[in-house]
């Protein structure tokens, strides 16, 4: 842990806070495909390899292990809320296994991602007009503390919450062994996604401002300053080698999404899927609390209350993240249409080719297999909300049922 927040500080740039991030992915078994920078060439670490085996059979021997252990050293007074419970630890053991396998898979597809990054700044080097990464970097580095150290946080609550919750050490040893597994492997996805979304969208707006300066004549706020417009327009036109240049680089950037939404689709469906659950089961047993006097659950519950609104947090900042990408890419296509039906040079077919190209590039331009959009956010929501009426009819109908029979034990 010393050795990490040494690490820490020794970031330097946006590229130090990337390094630190792939080895620690490589350090939890889910990259074994190590690149080197300078040559550009993949070769496959033993060390990583090693982890990531090592991961994949502890998780499938928990998954197995944990629900022979709930059968066999469950409490003789255990409730369906216990039965839920260990089905619930049971699927998350499932699905970290599968997030796991993905992982691995995309560790080869993250360094064409950051080559397709590079190529950019190289261009945008020789065009003189470099990345600003300091704001990135910052941005990289509070949310990658934040982050690791609601991971931590997350499994030190979950510790002494199934400490409270189970009795027997076995059972305590293994639910705690495959939580925390699960708490990294969602962990380590989400930075991921999260991570190369972000980059893609600073990249993405440094380009519609490099447009916006080069290509777009001076639009002053000052209603003073605009009759100097007509003398600026003719400032702006430039060659179309420029025009070129700006028209690869985005073709860049689409690729690395391209890619983005490649490697991360099965994750993202997995995700969004087991983030259903956990809200509903925890707003459910707020519910039972209430009218419980002796609830053995509370703290478990309250636990995964805590860290699955962590995870729907991180799922909202990526929501955020997809949204700014695309509100930038439809201010640089709008504004590629603009710069076409302003000028009449003698490129002007090449440029409405190229804005009619962009323009239809941007329809893929999503994260997910459907477009992740607050739609999605509030059907989540919807779907939270109407297992939990459910789950609350359920419960009223099973409580009530044994005041029924003793009335009418009681009428015979």
């Amino acid at each position: 842990m010393k050795k990490l927040v040494v690490t820490f500080r020794k970031c330097s740039n946006v590229y130090d806070v990337l390094n630190m991030h792939l080895s620690l992915m490589t350090f939890l078994g889910e990259l074994f495909i190590v690149g080197n920078h300078r040559t550009g060439s993949l070769h496959v670490s033993s060390k990583g390899l090693g982890l990531f085996v090592l991961q994949l059979l502890s998780l499938i021997l928990l998954a197995i292990g944990g629900q022979l252990a709930h059968s066999l050293l469950e409490e003789t007074n255990a409730t369906y809320l216990h039965y839920g419970m260990s089905l619930l630890i049971t699927s998350t053991g499932a699905y970290a296994v599968v997030v796991t396998i993905c992982n691995a898979r995309a560790g080869k597809i993250i360094w064409h991602i950051l080559e397709c990054f590079d190529e950019f700044d190289r261009k945008m080097d020789r065009l003189s007009a470099p990345v600003d990464h300091r704001a990135q970097k910052l941005t990289l580095y509070h949310a990658s503390t934040v982050a690791m150290l609601g991971c931590v946080s997350s499994n030190a609550a979950f510790f002494f919450a199934i400490v409270l919750t189970y009795s027997n050490v076995i059972l305590q040893a293994i639910v705690f062994v495959e939580v925390s597994l699960f708490v990294v492997v969602v962990f380590s996805s989400l930075a991921q996604i999260v991570m190369l979304s972000f980059l893609a969208y600073g990249r993405f707006r440094h380009l519609r401002r490099f447009f916006d300066i080069h290509f777009l004549p001076w639009q002053p706020a000052s209603s003073l300053l605009r009759e100097l417009n007509k003398v600026n327009l003719y400032q702006r036109r430039t060659h179309s080698a420029l025009f070129h240049s700006v028209l690869q680089m985005f073709d860049d950037l689409h690729r690395a999404l391209k890619l983005i939404n490649k490697v991360y689709l099965v994750q993202l469906v997995l995700i969004s899927s087991a983030l259903l659950p956990s809200p509903t089961f925890a707003l459910y047993a707020t519910y039972r609390s209430f009218v419980t006097e002796n609830y053995e659950l509370r703290y478990m519950i309250a636990t995964i209350a805590v860290s699955s609104l962590l995870y729907l947090f991180s799922f909202f900042v990526l929501i955020f993240i997809s949204t700014g990408i695309s509100y930038e890419v439809d201010r640089l296509v709008r504004q590629f249409h603009m710069f076409t039906n302003m000028y009449h040079v003698e490129f002007r077919r090449f440029v409405e080719e190229s804005a009619v190209c962009i323009k239809t590039h941007f329809l893929p331009l999503h994260m997910g297999p459907i477009e992740l959009n607050w739609k999605l956010a509030f059907s989540m929501l919807g779907w939270m909300v109407s297992y939990l009426v459910i789950l609350i009819q359920f419960d009223a109908s099973d409580v009530g049922l044994p005041e029924l029979q003793s009335q009418c034990n009681s009428t015979d």
